[in-house]
């Protein structure tokens, strides 16, 4: 991490913009893989609703398909939330709050 200028906020503010850009675009990534462990939940759920009746197996699979997609969703949930924090601790630290230039 770069750091701080004596040149004034102009610097300061495209640091920050620029650490969270790379921030915002992690939060993204996980948010996708919030998105595909919810399908595997909702796709693992309609095979044991369809085929618990009919076949063992199919709804063994929705079943590891439901477990998996809930470890994902709790994965996504604790890595997004660390990258909050980070966004936090970043403005703390340079001591700038996006609000002064809104």
């Amino acid at each position: 991490m770069a750091k701080r200028t004596k040149n004034g906020n102009g610097e300061d503010l495209q640091l920050l913009l620029m650490a969270e850009q790379s921030i915002l675009s992690k939060e993204r990534t996980v948010l996708s893989f919030m998105r595909t462990g919810l399908l595997f939940i909702g796709i693992g759920t309609s095979l044991v609703a369809f085929y618990l009746a009919h076949t063992g197996l199919a709804a063994a699979i929705g079943l590891v398909m439901v477990a998996f997609g809930i470890v994902e969703v709790a994965e996504s949930i604790r890595r997004l939330l660390r990258y909050k924090r980070k966004m936090k601790s970043l403005r703390q630290r340079l001591g700038i709050s996006m609000e002064q230039y809104l």
